[in-house]
């Protein structure tokens, strides 16, 4: 047996919440090599810009994160939408998706919602938006954020 296939042997063997430490905490290792999380945006970014410093800061702290897409078309001046493709994600068996107000809690200009979704959904919305999106929510001008 190669060290490989004993590895993957090991990991098939944890609980899942245990592989998902370990599997977060080999990113972080690998990422920490790589580079370190985005210095704070300043008082006159942009929305888009500060979207970018967002999704680095979540594509830089968590592992499960495969990418993020900022989705500005329909959205008021003062909020941020994202979608963010989640490895670990499991499907609710519905095509809800719930976004979530992460708006931090500092003096921040914009409400910042972000909607966690699998990869299959991130497929379907691109196919058929309306059918998946939450209301309001539109790909249009998206930007798609990767790590690295």
């Amino acid at each position: 047996m190669t060290d490989r296939e004993a590895l993957i042997q090991a990991l098939t063997q944890l609980d899942p919440t245990a592989l998902e430490e370990v599997v977060n905490t080999a990113y972080r290792q690998r990422d920490n090599t790589r580079s370190t999380a985005p210095a704070s945006p300043s008082n006159h970014a942009t929305p888009e810009q500060i979207a970018q410093w967002l999704t680095q800061r979540h594509l830089s702290t968590d592992a499960a994160i495969e990418l993020a897409v900022y989705l500005p078309t329909g959205a008021p001046d003062n909020e941020i939408r994202l979608l963010e493709v989640n490895r670990f994600l499991r499907s609710s068996g519905t095509d809800a998706i719930e976004p979530l107000d992460f708006t931090p809690e500092w003096n921040f200009p914009y409400r910042v919602f972000v909607a966690d979704i699998t990869a299959d959904q991130w497929d379907r919305a691109q196919e058929n938006p309306g059918a998946i999106l939450p209301a309001g929510w539109e790909l249009g001008d998206h930007k798609i954020f990767k790590r690295g």
